[in-house]
């Protein structure tokens, strides 16, 4: 049972609320001066209670559509916040107070009769949204950005697991690359990548926290796509094969630093990639010698048609154990791959 009333008495307002017991012996009772009261309702800030009434008929909706009763403590949470704010928004909190309490006895889901009245008022008032938008704007755009993310990685991982189970392993050359990580690890990652490329820079952030995290479980192999063949991106291609040559581990260490200050590689050329290399300590005229050689161009060449014969068009692309994983993803995203491919050696 419950009950509210509103009446005037004497010049005054009197506002009776009853949550529990028997209507005429109210929990509540109150008496404010009625032009006080309903001036100060007017001059209430509508941008505060938006976001409240908002959130409580999305929570509510879960409550009546998926039984989600923590979504309904959240609700009554946010309406007693706005009773609150004001008397007159205090006959909303009752009502609630009262639905949700009989709905935890009787195990009811209740009637679409309370979502309704949200819905009306939402219908009725359209800017409250809009305000709301307005003023939590990067708030919607981080929303949206989510859910794009979850509807991506929910397609991504079905085409993976598709992939997997269906797709023979992409055969291509790898005899002669420097494997950064455990070479006998059950998740190779083979990357297709331009030194040059802003996007293949920041897929090498992502490459080292996976291969931070996943450990023994997963190796790294780079393979050579520069999109320019006669710019800073084969130069560094053709050095990369040169010093690996020379020392695996130091072609990871200029690998670092060419991905580490891709600016200056495209500025500055030569002189950037000479730098690094003095650094490394190598060989200098074995380097140079190298790094024009034709058995380092059909290395190069070698990666360019395997990166053609797998239809890749675009830097960075990876192999993961043989799932294609195309562009410069999130860590969650990579990991899902890493994941899958994991999974499929057990």
């Amino acid at each position: 049972m419950w009950y509210a009333k509103m009446y005037f008495s004497e010049k005054k307002e009197v506002f009776q609320f009853d949550s529990h017991g028997v209507q005429g012996v109210p929990s509540t009772y109150k008496e404010l001066p009625f032009l006080e009261s309903l001036l100060s309702f007017l001059e209430t800030d509508c941008k505060e209670l938006d976001p409240l009434l908002r959130r409580a008929y999305e929570n509510w909706s879960l409550l009546i559509d998926r039984d989600d009763r923590d979504a309904g403590v959240r609700t009554l949470m946010d309406l007693g916040d706005l009773g609150s704010r004001h008397i007159y928004l205090h006959l909303l909190y009752v009502r609630w107070f009262e639905r949700f309490g009989r709905m935890g006895i009787t195990q009811d889901r209740g009637s679409r009769e309370d979502q309704q009245m949200l819905e009306e008022l939402l219908r009725e008032h359209p800017e409250i949204v809009l305000d709301v938008l307005r003023s939590h704007s990067e708030d919607v755009l981080d929303i949206a950005q989510a859910g794009a993310n979850a509807r991506r990685k929910a397609a991504l991982e079905a085409q993976w697991h598709k992939e997997v189970k269906n797709t023979p392993q992409k055969q291509i050359s790898l005899a002669g690359r420097p494997v950064k990580g455990n070479a006998a690890a059950p998740v190779r990652i083979v990357a297709f990548s331009d030194f040059t490329c802003h996007y293949c820079q920041q897929a090498t952030r992502v490459l080292d926290e996976v291969m931070k995290k996943y450990g023994k479980n997963v190796s790294l192999v780079y393979k050579h796509m520069p999109l320019d063949e006669q710019g800073p991106g084969m130069l560094a291609a053709r050095y990369f094969v040169a010093v690996a040559a020379q020392s695996e581990s130091k072609a990871w260490k200029f690998y670092d630093a060419m991905y580490a200050d891709r600016d200056r590689l495209l500025l500055e050329g030569q002189k950037f990639v000479d730098e690094v290399c003095d650094r490394l300590g190598l060989d200098k005229a074995r380097l140079k010698k190298d790094a024009a050689s034709d058995k380092t161009a059909r290395i190069i060449a070698q990666d360019l048609d395997d990166a053609k014969k797998l239809k890749i068009d675009g830097t960075p692309c990876f192999l993961v154990n043989g799932l294609m994983v195309r562009g410069a993803l999130s860590e969650p995203l990579f990991e899902a791959a890493v994941d899958i491919a994991l999974e499929a050696t057990r």
